[in-house]
């Protein structure tokens, strides 16, 4: 849950002025953290953080401030919260860190998936001639977003919003458009749109019109990304244009 005094600016400028905060007791209320953080900067909103699964309290915070210079000074100090030391960082550094989290273990993936070293080519290529295993499409992945008025939003927005619903595979957006897709690496899309809504969320002061696609419209967007998918695979081998090159 979110509790904001004062409204995002058109401009999204929340992320740089807000720090990450952790471990807030389970019985913390909004107005006692808004209180305890007021004694160190002005604070515009607490953000509550919860889990996908359960919408239990996660036992960690975001906490906004009327500019990046004071989140910085307040995520350098040393305090406590209930007798307890808190780990402090920016939100930045927050996603930062997720980040390279995240890269870290896609990188893992891609280590224990990948061929071994000195494979001979033609056990390569064999592989890659193998018959593919049928696609079936598994409902549950794909949110539909839609805004009124989009020209300050970027996919750097929706990213960050979203991916405390659940881990983000792709989000087909492009920036100051009005549509786009967020194609989840679990069945949570509808979860997500919950979050969102519960926790009355906005992006760049756009309040988006969320949809989980369902039935033909999720069938022809799988169509649509198996073939993109398929494209750039078809590049990556240099097989663009045909097998036997143009």
């Amino acid at each position: 849950m979110v509790k904001r005094k004062l409204p995002l600016p058109e401009n999204d400028t929340s992320i740089p002025r807000s720090i990450y905060a952790k471990p807030i007791p389970q019985d913390a209320t909004i107005d006692d953290i808004s209180q305890y953080f007021s004694a160190h900067a002005k604070v515009l909103s607490v953000q509550l953080r919860r889990s996908l699964q359960t919408r239990a309290f996660k036992g960690s915070i975001f906490v906004e401030f009327e500019t990046p210079e004071e989140a910085q000074k307040v995520a350098s100090s040393k305090l406590q919260y209930a007798g307890v030391d808190l780990t402090l960082k920016t939100r930045v550094e927050y996603i930062d860190q997720k980040a390279k989290e995240h890269a870290e273990r896609q990188a893992k993936k891609r280590s224990r998936d990948g061929k071994p070293a000195g494979q001979p080519q033609r056990e390569q290529q064999q592989r890659e001639h193998q018959p593919e295993a049928p696609r079936v499409v598994v409902p549950g992945h794909i949110l539909k977003f839609e805004f009124e008025n989009a020209e300050s939003i970027q996919r750097e927005h929706i990213q960050v919003h979203f991916a405390n619903y659940g881990a983000i595979g792709y989000i087909e957006y492009e920036r100051g458009g009005k549509l786009g897709f967020i194609r989840f690496q679990d069945p949570v899309a509808q979860a997500a749109i919950d979050g969102f809504q519960a926790d009355k969320r906005d992006i760049a002061g756009q309040t988006p019109t969320l949809t989980l696609l369902q039935g033909e419209a999720e069938q022809e967007y799988w169509r649509k990304a198996w073939e993109a998918m398929d494209r750039k695979r078809d590049f990556a081998q240099g097989r663009w244009g045909g097998r036997g090159g143009g």
